[in-house]
């Protein structure tokens, strides 16, 4: 749907509901970054990345490769704060992908204890400032993964939605679709082209394939 793949230099967005596969083409992307050479740092604030959840995806994912994915695990929404701002420290030559899976995971958590929408969204714009800097000056893709919430006027957003979506230039909806292994994908925001689409894929042990 992209001609290409995710662009360098910027942020895009994946969110959708419980299920509807984010992590997995998450991950299916780090491990064809691998496979292609390149390096990722994977930021699994949803704790779901294992070894042994890469080698299903690609068989073929030897050592070498998985060296290739570095896991930072943050466990608090200002422990991701730290892990973001200090992204140029782990960024090393070979690295062509950033992934922050979720974005909004942990900030769900401390609003749910704090009640403090305004500096938590605060801190979430700031992460997402220095996400772009960061994607911007190493040249490098970033995918910002958010859960999302079900609106009555306006359907399903992204958590956070405002803050998330003026960082990203490309916003990506993945749904399910009431049939158990279908997703639908939509490009719903592409400042690059200004073209939007829509695809169903087949969710399967091995990632996401077009159906």
């Amino acid at each position: 749907m992209l001609g290409g793949g995710f662009p360098r230099s910027s942020i895009t967005l994946i969110y959708g509901e419980a299920g509807s596969g984010k992590s997995t083409l998450a991950l299916q992307t780090a491990v064809k970054a691998a496979l292609k050479g390149f390096k990722t740092i994977y930021i699994d604030s949803d704790e779901r990345l294992s070894s042994n959840r890469l080698l299903q995806i690609d068989e073929y994912l030897n050592d070498e490769a998985l060296q290739r994915i570095a896991i930072l695990r943050p466990t608090s929404f200002s422990e991701q704060t730290y892990i973001v701002e200090s992204l140029e420290r782990y960024i090393s030559r070979g690295v062509g992908l950033i992934i922050l899976d979720s974005a909004t995971k942990l900030y769900g958590i401390e609003l749910s204890e704090t009640k403090d929408s305004f500096g938590l969204n605060r801190e979430l714009n700031r992460q997402m400032a220095y996400l772009s800097k960061t994607a911007k000056a190493f040249n490098v893709v970033c995918l910002s993964i958010s859960q999302a919430r079900s609106l009555e006027k306006r359907g399903l957003e992204p958590v956070a939605s405002r803050v998330l979506k003026f960082w990203s230039p490309i916003v990506i909806k993945m749904e399910l679709t009431g049939k158990p292994n279908l997703r639908r994908i939509s490009i719903e925001k592409n400042e690059l082209t200004g073209k939007k689409a829509s695809t169903i894929v087949s969710i399967t042990p091995r990632g996401l394939e077009e159906v």
